[in-house]
């Protein structure tokens, strides 16, 4: 029967941990190439919608704020 050294089970521990540090940096990969560009775009439509809600809003205040004003002008 052969024992396997200490030094055996380290080499193959490193070499384990390697195989898994290439698999986190392919997925780290991905996720900057390619997730975060589409959440950048995702993003940027939403802030443009936030802006057209924001400019409705502000609209219909004025409008309120302008009717009131006629109808006190007008009484």
């Amino acid at each position: 029967m052969s024992e396997i050294t200490t030094e055996d089970r380290q080499w193959k521990f490193i070499s384990e941990m390697q195989g898994d540090i290439k698999v986190v940096f392919t997925r780290l990969d991905t996720i900057e190439n390619n997730h975060l560009s589409h959440m950048q775009d995702d993003i940027h439509k939403l802030d443009h919608k936030l802006w057209m809600i924001l400019m409705v809003v502000f609209a219909q205040l004025f409008a309120v704020i302008g009717g009131l004003g006629i109808y006190w002008i007008a009484v």
